[in-house]
């Protein structure tokens, strides 16, 4: 053993006993910790230290918070991506949307190949972006309203 700066360092040429006793032992029989690279050769063997959560830390308890949705990340996404984008605020709604653009699209066109035509189907975009941006406002505030009220119920029942 050599010390340096008051710190015993362990000869790693001649590995004591008392690391091979605290050393991982790998439970698989395909080898163990100190041949990860699959090399040969000898074997280092140096200690390991780990820090540790100590006794002392403190927990701050926040007040609850009512869950609630962004009515202005809502309209983006509803004006960006159509009925896609209304998923974040009424996965029904995207879904009455989209049937709505298909539906329109096979009416229009009158067949499946339809829907793939930009002359048919840009016109139905658009209206179907503009329904989209309304039903999710109409989305937003009617979720945020519904879970500020949960929210004043459970903290009602909380307080008595």
């Amino acid at each position: 053993m050599v010390e340096r700066f008051s710190i015993q360092d362990l000869n790693i040429q001649d590995p004591s006993p008392q690391l091979t006793q605290h050393a991982l032992q790998n439970p698989t029989p395909q080898g163990n910790f100190h041949n990860l690279g699959g090399g040969g050769g000898d074997a280092v063997y140096a200690p390991t230290y780990s820090g540790g959560g100590g006794g002392n830390t403190a927990c701050i308890s926040l007040p609850p918070v009512a869950r609630s949705k962004s009515m202005v990340l809502s309209v983006i996404l509803a004006m960006l991506f159509g009925p896609i984008g209304l998923l974040y605020a009424s996965r029904k709604g995207a879904a009455v949307v989209a049937a709505l653009m298909v539906g329109a699209g096979l009416v229009q066109g009158g067949s499946l190949h339809a829907l793939l035509d930009d002359a048919v189907m840009n016109p139905i975009w658009v209206v179907a972006r503009i329904i989209s941006i309304v039903w999710a406002a109409g989305a937003v505030i009617a979720y945020n309203r519904r879970e500020k009220e949960v929210f004043a119920k459970d903290q009602a029942a909380g307080a008595s």
